[in-house]
């Protein structure tokens, strides 16, 4: 009788112990990355002529480049709270890139799985202190500046067959969050990539006219539209 009670109290025991081993393990994970990009049918489709050239003092405009100097960005699941919740997925300072014809990878990391629909990209500006540490860096240099922008976009300007390139800055520090179109979900047997586009097009367009980004009554008109124009989704 002592050798099956002691046998039942180690049963019991190992029983308990793997309960409580399964309910303290964490939750399984997923393997996510994303890719940025101007897509290349964007960039040309951005030539348009005729009818808008006069009013517009160019021919066409096109966008070459897109960079934004970040905090953290943060992957945010369906019931995450948009102003807090969320996980990170690259801390910072990090500048992100979009260019034309280019993909870039951000990041390839591991999340647990479940359903996500935002990513939030918090601006960072950097301090006087980080200006000089970062004057000249092949990646932050051209974020150390006087000004010390959070968005940096380059781009041509063609009238009369002449090219101007551009460049336009913002100071702008409001983070922003993405809306994935549909949900994505992540899980443990699938890797998972998304793809995350600035719409140039649709940026400069307004009311069916291209908006030139050299026109002084422009730029801040252009700085307020940018936050609306990338577009997340899975590939």
């Amino acid at each position: 009788m002592k050798v099956l009670a002691s046998g039942l109290l180690v049963g019991a025991l190992a029983i308990g112990m793997m309960s409580c081993k399964s309910s303290t393990s964490p939750a399984g994970e997923g393997s996510l990355s994303m890719e940025t990009s101007i897509p290349t049918a964007t960039v040309q489709s951005m030539t348009i002529k005729g009818e808008h050239a006069e009013a517009l003092n160019c021919d066409s405009v096109r966008v070459s480049r897109v960079r934004l100097l970040l905090s953290r960005i943060k992957l945010q699941a369906i019931n995450d709270d948009s102003g807090t919740g969320g996980r990170d997925v690259k801390a910072g300072p990090a500048v992100i890139t979009f260019e034309r014809g280019k993909i870039t990878s951000v990041f390839a990391t591991t999340v647990p799985v479940g359903k996500y629909d935002r990513i939030k990209l918090e601006s960072h500006r950097l301090t006087p202190p980080e200006v000089i540490k970062w004057s000249g860096d092949a990646v932050f240099g051209d974020f150390a500046t006087t000004d010390r922008p959070t968005v940096i976009i380059e781009g041509t300007v063609w009238n009369g067959g002449v090219a101007t390139d551009f460049v336009q800055t913002s100071d702008n520090t409001e983070n922003l969050t993405i809306k994935a179109e549909p949900y994505f979900e992540i899980t443990e047997s699938t890797a998972t990539s998304l793809k995350f586009d600035f719409d140039a097009v649709e940026w400069l367009k307004v009311g069916g006219k291209i908006r030139d980004p050299r026109d002084g009554d422009n730029k801040n008109d252009l700085k307020l539209r940018l936050k609306t124009f990338f577009k997340l989704m899975r590939k």
